[in-house]
């Protein structure tokens, strides 16, 4: 059965007039070629957190030792140069060392000195500053510390008789401040 005519350009001015009122339109096709900083993180992609361990990874620093792993592989504990390097290690490997190359003193006030016109060898002045601060106040809380638990006596008696037993103990061939203010090098 033929259609008529009319019933043909009804159907076409039906489908012209949905095309018109927005009835049937193209879907909104929105194309994503990245994840969201939420997919990321929860698929395990933490951009900040990877560069921050990549760059700790790529950092030269020292391996962490035992002093049994360094005994095994043939290191003494009296090497002092081993001791001298680096601000990571032992202050009185360091401190020892560098009162041997006379770059440290032993004051007579019971502290240690900066002696960079003595010394003998090259030192970082801003590490060995911080070395020498330091260990200055822990000998000062040391004789506080001391002076607090014997009533009657006083910082500068304890000062006296730490002094006397720390310069018999200290390396041989150490920069030392006699009474009279002069550096001499401790005899054995």
């Amino acid at each position: 059965m033929p259609r008529s005519p009319e019933r043909s350009s009804l159907t076409v001015s039906l489908v012209v007039a949905a095309l018109a009122a927005g009835c049937i339109h193209a879907p909104a096709v929105v194309i994503v070629d990245r994840k969201t900083a939420l997919e990321q993180q929860a698929s395990g992609s933490f951009r900040g957190l990877e560069d921050e361990l990549e760059q700790a990874g790529l950092s030269p620093r020292p391996a962490p030792l035992t002093g049994a792993q360094l005994g095994s592989a043939g290191v003494r504990r009296d090497d002092l140069e081993a001791g001298a390097q680096g601000d990571d290690g032992n202050d009185l490997l360091r401190t020892d060392a560098l009162l041997v190359k006379r770059c440290l003193g032993e004051g007579f006030d019971g502290t240690l000195m900066l002696t960079l016109e003595t010394c003998t060898g090259t030192v970082d002045v801003p590490v060995v500053g911080r070395l020498v601060e330091r260990i200055n106040r822990e000998r000062r809380q040391l004789w506080q510390w001391i002076a607090s638990k014997q009533p009657g006596v006083s910082a500068s008696d304890v000062l006296g008789e730490w002094r006397e037993t720390h310069r018999n103990g200290l390396i041989c061939g150490a920069q030392v401040q006699a009474a009279d203010r002069s550096w001499e090098v401790k005899k054995c």
